[in-house]
């Protein structure tokens, strides 16, 4: 049975907010974006924070193509702001805008209309009334681009995506754990794990993962091709998650035991907790209570909800401590 505390956590939001947002309308879509900004803004007590589309989609369920059409609405009805991948709320509702119907991105400016039928253009942070004619030429595409509109930056930005993925996709042949010929099957994984991390990231995680399946001291010898890994191994193989320690058959001599039923409740429990306050005196009971071999998983969590882990690095060290490790 649930029972939430103020004391385990709460967000502070101003009753005259609360009222601006019960007279604006807003899709499911946006209410369930603009609730997980304010959980890790408001909720944390800060005003911003960085957010990436795998957050939002653990958290709401939606598609990625879905979150990322729900916040450009809420950026151009000036709801949110967004600056790369950090967020914020706009508080001032007096800027706040009308349901929007549909947008159009094109040369780098984006179109869109609202409900009402107000056509607008939005260049940078300038937003100016554009005429209905030149709007429905944009959606039946008819307006062409002049050798001007071509961007030279659209260009450099594709190439180096381009030369990214074929740089990872390279670095993973070389590892020959199981080798591809053609990139074009996993173009669509390569660059979703890219928008997550840098490569060279990447390209570590790919080797510690190479280094586990190869080393007779660590237990893990299943072979994943690029895509699976990508999908499935990336973040248990990040630096950030000590594949090198979690993976070892042995620690101090003492083999290592299949974590018990009672064990996977205990995390189950650690989460539940952790998501309503994080702190390094929360953490660290839990890392006393669980086996070592979940510490890892612990973290991973830890590090979706609190992308900076400030924390968990505290109570982790602590822990290290005590055991008697450098």
């Amino acid at each position: 049975m649930a029972n939430p505390q103020k004391e385990n956590g709460h967000i502070d939001i101003a009753n005259e907010i609360a009222e601006a947002l019960a007279r604006t309308e807003l899709s499911s879509y946006e209410s369930k974006i603009l609730w997980v900004i304010f959980r890790q803004t408001y909720g944390w007590h800060k005003k911003a924070d960085v957010i990436t589309l795998k957050f939002f989609k653990n958290k709401t369920g939606m598609y990625k193509s879905h979150i990322v059409r729900t916040i450009t609405k809420l950026v151009l009805r000036e709801i949110i702001t967004r600056s790369g991948k950090k967020y914020s709320f706009q508080k001032n509702y007096d800027r706040w805008r009308e349901p929007i119907g549909n947008f159009i991105t094109r040369s780098g400016n984006i179109y869109f209309i609202t409900r009402s039928g107000k056509t607008f253009t939005r260049s940078g942070n300038v937003v100016t009334h554009t005429g209905k004619n030149e709007w429905l030429k944009l959606r039946a595409g008819k307006r062409k681009r002049t050798p001007k509109e071509t961007s030279s930056k659209e260009t450099s930005s594709k190439e180096t995506s381009s030369k990214e993925t074929y740089s990872l996709f390279e670095f993973w042949n070389s590892l020959k754990i199981v080798q591809h010929k053609n990139i074009k099957k996993f173009e669509g994984a390569l660059k979703s794990a890219l928008r997550d991390y840098k490569s060279d990231k990447i390209k570590k995680a790919m080797k510690n993962y190479a280094t586990v399946l190869r080393g007779e001291e660590y237990f893990w010898t299943y072979k994943w091709t690029l895509k699976e890994f990508l999908q499935r191994g990336l973040d248990k193989f990040l630096d950030i998650n000590n594949p090198l320690e979690n993976f070892l058959k042995q620690k101090g001599g003492k083999q290592i035991n299949k974590a018990s039923k009672e064990d996977w409740r205990n995390l189950k429990k650690a989460r539940i907790e952790l998501e309503r306050l994080a702190s390094e005196e929360r953490i660290y009971k839990w890392l006393k209570i669980l086996p070592e071999n979940l510490h890892g998983k612990l973290a991973m969590y830890l590090r979706r909800i609190y992308p900076t882990g400030k924390n968990y690095g505290i109570a982790k060290a602590r822990w290290d401590r005590e055991k008697g490790r450098k």
